[in-house]
């Protein structure tokens, strides 16, 4: 599924911009600037020790306002003011600790400079970021650990364990698995969960029971360390069906054409996001594209954005001195 919403990023075309943006692209900018002031005031008034969680859910939508904010770049200098503010985002996240948001990071600069990539450049910063992050979360389950990728624990008989991210959302994965089969968490609770989850893309989680989030949930239960594959999820909601949905999902897919600026917005913040999804939780999947699109027909009301055209990648580009969109020749 994931291959092939990446599949569909199309690398042979480029997008020519039509009508003047500026001003939604400068709003974007404006919100994502005073995003980073905070982290970062945050950082020098209280210190690293605070982590990522300690600037709340929300400094994670940086993301979806710099992935709306890429759809107005229409010339050189746009693009390096975008480029510079998800670096200083991602270096950020580097100082407190926020793997998955450095991620998503390096997953939106990839889709920007997709055209000056290649297989080998992606396969490399694949191992160097993998190594990278491994060591952030040493650094950050330990902070007086060894620079190594991997972290070794001692359990209470004092047999030796590998502690990673990934067993963390296995084992979470697994433990919420276990949960269903022996009936903790029965079916009322679980189609429960599910209409929860669903509040919880309109509502503020302070107003959704606990079940709205099923790996904090299953935590009253036994000891994990959150998070969980969106596979589990699935599984907890729909049971076995959950196989038959994901096979319609691929058909839709698929079939569907990524010709628009809404789609291809949708398809941008789907991809950027996988690891919180994918690996964490579901919600974002669908609340994150929503608010995303939502934003974007809020700002295209006031300007005088009027959708895109694709035509194919040529070498030469020409931007016109207004800043109105792109001319090739």
């Amino acid at each position: 599924m994931i291959l092939l919403l990446i599949r569909k990023v199309d690398t042979k075309s480029k997008v020519i911009l039509k009508g003047n943006n500026n001003l939604a692209f400068s709003l974007v900018v404006l919100i994502c600037c005073v995003m980073l002031f905070i982290g970062i005031s945050f950082v020098i008034l209280k210190g690293n020790n605070i982590g990522r969680a300690g600037l709340g859910s929300i400094f994670e939508y940086f993301v979806m306002f710099a992935c709306v904010g890429s759809m107005y770049v229409s010339n050189k200098k746009q693009k390096i003011v975008l480029t510079t503010i998800i670096i200083l985002y991602c270096l950020l996240n580097l100082v407190l600790h926020g793997r998955i948001e450095t991620l998503q990071s390096a997953f939106l600069l990839i889709i920007m400079y997709q055209s000056k990539l290649n297989f080998k450049k992606v396969t490399l910063i694949a191992i160097v970021g993998f190594a990278l992050l491994s060591l952030m979360g040493n650094l950050r389950n330990d902070s007086n650990a060894d620079f190594s990728i991997v972290t070794k624990r001692y359990n209470n008989m004092g047999q030796e364990y590998i502690l990673s991210n990934q067993g963390d959302v296995l084992y979470s994965s697994a433990a919420l698995h276990g949960l269903i089969n022996d009936n903790v968490i029965t079916s009322d609770e679980r189609i429960k969960s599910f209409l929860e989850y669903v509040k919880r893309l309109v509502l503020p989680n302070n107003y959704v029971s606990s079940l709205g989030s099923l790996s904090s949930y299953s935590q009253q239960f036994t000891m994990t360390g959150g998070g969980g594959l969106i596979s589990s999820y699935l599984f907890a909601w729909f049971n076995n069906y959950f196989l038959f949905i994901l096979l319609v999902c691929i058909v839709l897919v698929n079939k569907i054409k990524f010709n628009s600026a809404y789609s291809i917005l949708v398809l941008n913040i789907v991809i950027v996001t996988v690891p919180r999804w994918y690996a964490y939780d579901p919600i974002t999947l669908v609340k994150m594209p929503l608010y995303g699109l939502v934003l974007f027909f809020i700002l295209n009301s006031y300007t005088s954005y009027r959708g895109i055209i694709r035509q194919p990648s040529i070498k030469n580009v020409i931007y016109s001195k207004e800043g109105y969109g792109r001319k090739y020749v």
